[in-house]
């Protein structure tokens, strides 16, 4: 595209704050009819096609190479963020595609939960390898069915243009400065954890899920040497139209069993297993009861829209909120995935992390995003973003305080599954060099 045809970044606006977005977007559309149409073109589309630069994992990718991890770390970085310009934040699905055949997706999450968009993608694998192995002839998979089932074919591009106003333009620069800090303030890191996974747990007698929760507990404590709010999302799809549920995971039988790791000496072994499964078992009964609509926090959730509807005020419910003196400093959430490293989401607080983990057969995915407090930081959006180059979306990979609680999160896996079984001690012992793991 020559340069005289490019059109301005209007798709940065979608990560401006809601009410901002909205109000934007109708001054946009009241400029001439095209901008209306271009709208109806974007919005009315069951996904956004997004065609992006070179791959972090591509061999003509200069600079954006290193290690696996760090590939992946990269990758995520794009998927999340990219450069904000080519991103529509509001879309339910945008399919991110690099030059080289690698994908992606960025999924807005009010209309559906992960593991939705999971099975699609899923679908989607399952059918490239069934071209794969000719079960499907290629020529039938590129060609798109009509309405009556005969061949048909996509209609061509259309190039959407776009007329500013100087309010719009200078909206879109605010917004341009504002994607520009999240990307700064976000601190990501994709690790892959090959030592072991849900099968060794499960011959450990102990649910995946919740021995990973605690190995986030235990990582999150010996870093910052505190607990706090920490919660693990649950389903409640068995229920009708059911979505689902905030689960608190700091127990008092979790406290007992962090601390026991944190500050007793190897001695106690048989007493910090003790406690693991302890808290294992709490935890489960936990994740049950959350599923079942037994949880509370969606129900307090329901109660205070309702009084704030009505124009009431209640102290308790207003205290249950989150608020700056009650920060979220631990959000997580198992992530279902047929193949690949899964995915991951952004922080909904500063200073707070957000850890996705997917646990498969002998191995694990863990996703940490974590929003640097900052005293310049601006509002979050929808979805982190920013516009590249050094410590941005596509920049080099330096650790920060998410590389540190993921080695941390590594660490801790390793010593539980120390506690469960002797034969572990090997990997242990292994591991460590590669990890570079630091007791200070």
């Amino acid at each position: 595209m020559q340069a005289s045809e490019r059109q301005p970044r209007v798709g940065i606006l979608t990560s401006e704050r809601r009410q901002v977005w909205a109000e934007v977007r109708e001054k946009l559309s009241e400029v001439n009819e095209e901008n209306r149409r271009a709208l109806e073109q974007i919005e009315g589309a069951i996904f956004l096609l997004i065609l992006e630069g070179a791959s972090p994992s591509g061999s003509d990718s200069p600079g954006l190479g290193g290690s696996p991890s760090q590939q992946m770390t990269l990758q995520a970085r794009l998927a999340l963020m990219g450069d904000g310009g080519n991103r529509w934040f509001d879309k339910s699905v945008q399919a991110i595609v690099f030059n080289d055949g690698v994908a992606a997706t960025n999924v807005e999450g009010s209309w559906a939960d992960a593991p939705v968009a999971a099975h699609l993608f899923g679908f989607m694998h399952d059918y490239e390898d069934l071209v794969a192995s000719r079960e499907v002839e290629r020529s039938a998979a590129l060609r798109t069915p009509s309405r009556d089932g005969g061949p048909s074919s996509l209609p061509p591009p259309l190039h959407l243009k776009w007329r500013l106003t100087s309010e719009v333009a200078q909206a879109l620069d605010v917004a341009e400065d504002r994607f520009a800090a999240l990307v700064v303030a976000t601190d990501l890191s994709v690790t892959h954890f090959r030592y072991f996974g849900k099968g060794f747990i499960k011959k450990c007698q102990i649910s995946p899920d919740a021995f990973v929760q605690m190995a986030l507990l235990l990582a999150y404590y010996r870093e910052h040497q505190r607990l706090g709010l920490c919660k693990e999302g649950a389903h409640t799809r068995q229920f009708f139209h059911g979505r689902s549920e905030n689960l608190w995971t700091v127990t008092s039988d979790a406290v007992a069993f962090v601390k026991a790791m944190a500050h007793l000496d190897v001695s106690c072994a048989e007493t910090k297993l003790h406690l693991l499964r302890r808290a294992c078992m709490s935890h489960v009964q936990r994740v049950k009861e959350a599923m079942s609509g037994l949880g509370i926090d969606r129900h307090l959730l329901a109660l205070r829209q309702v009084a704030r509807e009505r124009g009431e005020t209640h102290a308790a419910l207003e205290a249950w909120a989150d608020s700056p003196g009650t920060p979220l400093l631990l959000e997580s959430s198992q992530a279902p995935a047929q193949r690949g490293p899964s995915g991951g989401f952004g922080s909904a607080q500063a200073g707070g992390f957000a850890v996705s983990y997917s646990i498969r057969e002998d191995n694990m995915y863990l996703h940490i995003c974590h929003r640097r407090p900052h005293s310049s930081e601006p509002e979050p959006a929808a979805r982190g973003g920013g516009r590249g180059g050094p410590g941005g979306a596509t920049g080099e990979v330096v650790e920060g305080a998410a590389g540190k609680l993921a080695r941390g999160i590594e660490k801790a896996l390793l010593e539980m599954s120390v506690l469960c079984t002797k034969r572990a001690a090997t990997a242990m012992v292994n591991s460590l060099s590669t990890l570079e793991i630091s007791d200070t």
